[in-house]
């Protein structure tokens, strides 16, 4: 069971490092891209991804991803804002698959149209 557990984090870690879009990794924390989608320059929508991996015990998404854009999508979501948290499962001999503190929250822009 343990090595069933050992092989599964090395496949999420792989996963982790090897998945890229146009050229950049998705998932190693570092992606940021920014989208277009109105005909004025302040119509974007920013989007980035946070660091996701597993070390020796643990299985993480940490922080999840974080969209903001125009006013418009801001008004659409209740508060301006929403996120989703998880705790931890337990697998038992020490094994635990974490989900902590993933967010997915939605902000005005300045000068929005």
């Amino acid at each position: 069971m343990q090595e069933e557990i050992r092989v599964m984090m090395e496949e999420v870690n792989r996963i982790a490092s090897d998945t890229t879009f146009g050229g950049q990794n998705l998932l190693d924390g570092s992606y940021q891209a920014s989208f277009q989608v109105g005909a004025d320059a302040n119509q974007t929508i920013s989007f980035s991804m946070q660091t996701v991996g597993a070390t020796t015990n643990t299985l993480t998404a940490d922080g999840g991803f974080t969209l903001s854009g125009i006013a418009s999508v801001a008004s659409a979501v209740t508060g301006n804002a929403f996120s989703a948290l998880a705790g931890s499962v337990n697998a038992g001999d020490g094994f635990a698959d974490i989900f902590a503190a993933t967010t997915i929250s939605v902000s005005t822009q300045d000068n929005a149209q």
